[in-house]
């Protein structure tokens, strides 16, 4: 992953500039070493026209060269899984921020970064995990599971209260 990595951190970078695509790759381009660099000489002399690659060009053919495939997919079912476990809700918040990169799909909504973001998220005062799926469109908890249990709407606890 350090190839995307490096590339999420030229992006960030260059977001501080006023620069065109050209400039953006020109100043990308200068930071590549070996290898990378080779790849890039490479398919700047098997490309149409070098001088007008777009940003979108050299980050997608930069990534399908550098980040295998494999890699994302299994970085993309690392975030469907991930779990509070040990870390402090701080901490879950950061790496969960971190890991959503790899699962776009699954990331481009608030709906959605909620639904995933609740169900790594302990929310019991016991330290069992529940999960809460949610209803996209309101944001209303469907249902919720902890520890083998399975409630409509509020955990059990709260419907007994509420009752």
């Amino acid at each position: 992953m350090d190839a995307d990595d490096w590339l999420k951190i030229i992006e960030t970078k260059l977001d501080f500039t006023n620069c065109n695509d050209e400039e953006y790759i020109a100043l990308a381009v200068h930071q590549l070493e070996g290898p990378a660099k080779s790849w890039w000489d490479s398919y700047c002399d098997s490309h149409a026209d070098p001088a007008h690659i777009s940003w979108e060009e050299f980050a997608r053919a930069f990534r399908d060269q550098h980040v295998p495939k494999q890699v994302l997919v299994q970085k993309a079912q690392e975030f469907r899984k991930i779990s509070q476990g040990t870390m402090k809700v701080e901490e879950y918040e950061r790496h969960f921020m971190k890991m959503m990169r790899y699962a776009p799909d699954d990331t481009n909504t608030e709906e959605k970064k909620q639904f995933w973001f609740h169900c790594g998220l302990h929310h019991s005062p016991d330290g069992g995990r529940m999960r809460v799926h949610y209803d996209p469109p309101y944001g209303e908890p469907l249902h919720c599971h902890r520890e083998g249990e399975t409630w409509m709407g509020r955990p059990p606890a709260q419907q007994e209260e509420a009752g």
